[in-house]
């Protein structure tokens, strides 16, 4: 385990969400949650998730139910902390109308699928703590491990 020096606390508020950001000489951020993390929802990824396009389709219910309300169809930039504390990602969140009902999807994940090396059938799944940051883990199926 390294040893650090020279740790610098940097306490951020963002958007109304409060993040905790340390680093260290060599440049390493680490960001941090306040737990326990509130599970939010989990997506099977399938070809399309996974896919160049970079985005990944929501279930309707849980978006609706655990993530914020869009109003414009452009949607909103929402941070999301890595589950492994050393990368935060901006995903885009938006929706579209299909059949006169909404789809909701998350943009701008490709480098996080790339980073996590995950596949079909492997998982993302969203977490919330205490003061609203959002937490992303990217899961392997037992059959890709």
């Amino acid at each position: 385990m390294q040893i650090l020096t020279r740790l610098a606390l940097h306490c951020l508020v963002l958007s109304g969400v409060h993040r905790l950001t340390i680093k260290t000489e060599c440049c390493l951020k680490v960001y941090m949650w306040i737990e326990p993390l509130r599970f939010l929802l989990r997506k099977c990824l399938t070809v399309s998730d996974v896919g160049e396009l970079g985005r990944v389709i929501l279930p309707k219910k849980d978006a609706e139910g655990y993530l914020p309300h869009v109003e414009v169809k452009e949607g909103v930039l929402i941070p999301m902390v890595d589950h492994n504390r050393l990368k935060q990602w901006i995903f885009r969140y938006k929706w579209w109308l299909n059949n006169k009902s909404r789809m909701y999807v998350l943009e701008n994940t490709g480098e996080f699928m790339k980073y996590h090396d995950l596949k079909e059938k492997d998982a993302m799944t969203l977490y919330e703590d205490g003061v609203g940051t959002i937490v992303v883990s990217g899961e392997k199926s037992e059959g890709s491990l």
